[in-house]
């Protein structure tokens, strides 16, 4: 897996880069709710008034640092965030075990964070953002959270100390369902700033095998005039009104 992202390296060779077995996977299962969250982000932009702030009660923070990097690295971005999306889901797996919606939080987020990597390490060509800082010569290694020692890791230390290099995350709220809600909400936004991104030839292949998800999505927000390309783009900062086009913040902050 190191080498098919390009990590030849070899001190990072030498480690473990931790990945789930769903990136060789091309599909994602679309369901129903998946589907209805990006229609609701994808009317929410449409609708955009830079006037009226989309409200992250725990997430806001988080956020602010998450744009800087969008801009800076998008694969080195959804790489962390994906990190982060794996530790804080393996931390809270015994508290929402008893609580069907927050499972379901937990599950959408899961599937998204997977797509994505798969997107940013299979398909690094999809999607036309900066790519600096990619992730053959960023040094962001990704050990397992299994329990694999072997390397030297120990899993409860390697969160504790990813908690410790990613402090604007909500980590110690307790109310976690609220968190899984904005970290799932998170993702569909990453979601379709992707597919706002992405390359119209990228899509010819899929469209002809029936479709993937970045597909399905690209096609709603054609339709809708949103992405590059049309009257509505989405970065991860707003500016100032343009002639042709208007910006919409990814996060709405």
């Amino acid at each position: 897996m190191a080498r098919a992202v390009g990590i030849g390296d070899e001190e990072i060779n030498e480690k473990l880069f931790w990945a789930s077995k769903l990136l060789d996977t091309r599909y994602e299962a679309v369901d129903n709710e998946l589907m209805e969250c990006v229609m609701d982000d994808i009317r929410s932009f449409i609708s955009y008034d830079e006037r009226i702030k989309r409200q992250w009660q725990h997430m806001g923070p988080f956020l602010m640092d998450l744009e800087e990097a969008l801009v800076r690295s998008f694969p080195l971005a959804i790489s962390t965030v994906h990190m982060i999306t794996m530790v804080y889901l393996t931390s809270v797996k015994a508290s929402i075990v008893s609580s069907a919606s927050a499972a379901s939080l937990a599950q959408v987020s899961r599937k998204l964070s997977n797509y994505m990597m798969y997107l940013v390490t299979m398909r690094p060509g999809v999607v036309s953002v900066q790519q600096i800082g990619m992730l053959s010569n960023a040094g962001f290694v990704l050990p397992s959270l299994a329990g694999d020692s072997s390397m030297g890791y120990q899993p409860g230390a390697l969160i504790e100390e990813f908690k410790y290099e990613h402090p604007k995350f909500p980590w110690t709220i307790g109310q976690h369902e609220a968190v899984l809600k904005e970290l799932r909400d998170i993702w569909v936004r990453l979601l379709i700033y992707a597919a706002g991104k992405s390359r119209l030839e990228a899509h010819t292949a899929p469209l002809a095998e029936g479709g993937e998800l970045l597909t399905f999505v690209w096609l709603l927000m054609a339709h809708c005039g949103l992405g590059d390309g049309d009257v509505l783009r989405i970065e991860p900062t707003a500016s100032s009104p343009h002639a042709d086009f208007k910006v919409i913040d990814v996060f709405g902050l």
